[in-house]
């Protein structure tokens, strides 16, 4: 499956999405909120990991799937 990197968090309340430092993999989750500008998204991990915050700044990035997209409404 073809993931793709998403630059305006701001868009994925409610996606199911992967969390990556450069390439590497680190968890997945849903977004559950986020702030204004889009700079940091919380994420709801489960299987009793909880919530974590993740923030552009420490290089955090988000990838999301084509069939993801859809389901959220941002790709037809």
């Amino acid at each position: 499956m073809q993931y793709y990197i998403v630059n305006d968090w701001t868009i994925l309340a409610g996606a199911m999405v992967e969390i990556r430092i450069g390439r590497d993999f680190l968890r997945e989750g849903v977004v559950e909120s986020y702030t204004p500008d889009g700079s940091i998204d919380w994420l709801e991990q489960g299987q009793g990991f909880g919530r974590q915050l993740v923030d552009k700044s420490s290089g955090f990035k988000i990838y999301i799937s084509e069939d993801r997209l859809r389901a959220i409404g941002r790709v037809r």
